[in-house]
């Protein structure tokens, strides 16, 4: 479907399209499809970082992984036990020392 829809022009032919696969492939004519599914099959994994344990593959990619917000005294603050309105200097500590931890 995605190679039609850049060869045809139009929602309608690409509805066409669709429903004469699927007639081909009520008809068994669906090796085509078969083929591209077996070899699209090692283009692209999307992992997370707790499954993939390990880091196990050649290339990693970890949009993420040095996005940080320090933990600012002026705003409310969440810690393990609660929310913390106004939170003191200990707590912002503590606050700071959870993020780096979940981090």
């Amino acid at each position: 479907m995605q190679r039609a829809a850049r060869e045809l022009d139009g929602e309608q032919a690409l509805i066409r399209h669709l429903a004469e696969l699927i007639r081909q492939a009520d008809e068994g004519a669906a090796d085509e499809q078969v083929l591209r599914l077996e070899s699209d099959a090692e283009l692209v994994k999307v992992v997370t970082i707790h499954k993939s344990k390990g880091l196990e593959y050649p290339l990693v990619f970890l949009p993420f992984i040095c996005l940080s917000r320090p933990v600012r005294a002026d705003q409310p603050l969440r810690l393990s036990d609660g929310w913390v309105l106004k939170p003191n200097t200990d707590q912002v500590a503590e606050a700071d020392r959870e993020r780096l931890g979940e981090d």
